[in-house]
């Protein structure tokens, strides 16, 4: 689980490159090769994530919560909240809505989060 967690933030760097160029640039000055570098290189790492539910367990190191599901799910609910398809990866698109109906996890969302959608700018990435 210890290492799940410090894994987590590979992700959240992977995600963070590609939605802070995309917020910061302006359209016409976004560079398609470097930003489609960027987008597999989030892509890789979400697979990779996906990979860890081959074992066929609930929950990232096993079948009870852990440290690793509290480091990264975060970062996974953060992608969706801005637009990332997870039908590529059904394994995490379970896991997030198992996720999602855990009370403390209700209790602990961004309460704008439940009262709007906000922006998406990985839709369609």
């Amino acid at each position: 689980a210890l290492v799940r967690m410090n894994e987590a933030n590979n992700a959240s760097a992977h995600v963070g490159e590609v939605v802070y160029y995309l917020r910061r640039t302006k359209p016409e000055d976004i560079n398609e090769m470097y930003l489609n570098s960027k987008r597999e290189a989030m892509y890789s790492e979400i697979s990779l994530w996906e990979r860890y539910f081959d074992s066929g367990d609930d929950f990232l190191a096993g079948n009870s919560m852990s440290v690793a599901d509290v480091s990264f799910f975060p970062t996974l609910a953060y992608i969706v909240r801005l637009g990332f398809d997870l039908s590529r990866f059904p394994r995490l698109n379970m896991y997030y809505i198992r996720m999602c109906k855990r009370p403390s996890v209700q209790a602990s969302w961004p309460p704008h989060w439940k009262v709007s959608e906000g922006s998406k700018p990985l839709r369609g990435l």
